[in-house]
């Protein structure tokens, strides 16, 4: 420049691109900072969501053993009782113990969700599955019914699937009436067996489908303690589904009823048998676990 051979202006480029690289150094580091405030703060909440699983767990099995205990005295006192009014109310106690020891039971399940040993799965039969479901239930007072079945099975834990099955028909029972239709039925989709639960109850309406599979979620909340429930039902059915890397759906129109699916992954073992009636079985009562 001194020499006349470059302009005055080549001189401006040497702090600008020494600004430009501070103004990138600069921003790199603050990129680095913000990710690793993002990773304290995800790993914080991953012990966080730890711990509140492990209290969940925790509380819930520490509440079995005094459940039990105080239903085995409530129920004595209900056999030994000879004043009706003494009778009654540990009736009640009892009924209110045995959802207790529900409420424990499915908030362990929800819990345990994501442990390694949570399923165990094998084929299942789905024919041979809904026949002995519907055996179960039938001596709940319902109007029921076997609708199509395919010969087909699931890769499934079969506790596990019978929870969400039973979840499903608990709900329907309690938003029919006695004399109300229920049926059960299976469809073989491609790579995938969908159950059906279909009853022509009261329904769900269309603003609460959404939000019915959330934990301690009930539509009607004007609903008696007997029949209301938790609100857990339907979270257990989709936690289970998951699980099984499937999913739950709902369709249902308010006053005719509604149709829950569960949509499970098939399995390539086929029994090619027809579906055979349980014979040791015994019926499903009010105060079963489903």
């Amino acid at each position: 420049v001194l020499r006349g051979k470059q302009d005055l202006d080549y001189l401006a480029e040497v702090p600008l691109l020494a600004t430009m690289f501070v103004i990138m150094a600069w921003h790199s580091r603050r990129r680095l900072a913000a990710m690793e405030e993002m990773e304290r703060v995800s790993e914080h909440n991953l012990r966080l969501l730890d711990h509140q699983r492990q209290f969940l767990q925790d509380v819930s099995h520490e509440l079995g053993t005094p459940i039990t205990i105080a239903l085995g005295h409530a129920e004595l006192i209900t056999k030994a009782a000879t004043d009706q009014a003494i009778a009654k109310d540990a009736r009640v106690a009892i009924d209110e113990l045995l959802r207790m020891r529900r409420l424990a039971s499915r908030m362990l399940l929800l819990a345990a969700t994501d442990s390694p040993d949570f399923l165990h799965l094998k084929p299942v039969d789905a024919a041979e599955f809904l026949v002995e479901t519907l055996y179960r239930w039938s001596q709940t007072p319902r109007r029921w019914s076997l609708g199509t079945v395919p010969e087909a099975s699931v890769q499934a834990d079969e506790d596990r699937l019978t929870l969400a099955l039973d979840a499903l028909i608990e709900n329907a029972v309690n938003h029919t009436d006695p004399d109300g239709r229920i049926e059960l039925s299976a469809r073989h989709e491609g790579e995938k067996v969908i159950f059906a639960v279909t009853d022509a109850g009261s329904g769900i309406p269309a603003a609460e489908v959404g939000r019915i599979f959330g934990r301690f979620t009930r539509v009607d909340t004007g609903r008696s303690r007997q029949t209301g429930g938790f609100g857990l039902g339907l979270a257990v059915v989709k936690a289970i589904a998951e699980a099984h890397r499937g999913s739950v759906q709902v369709q249902s129109t308010v006053g005719k009823g509604s149709v829950f699916e569960l949509i499970l992954p098939a399995s390539t073992a086929r029994s090619g048998l027809a579906p055979a009636r349980p014979t040791a079985l015994s019926p499903a009562r009010a105060d079963d676990d489903p």
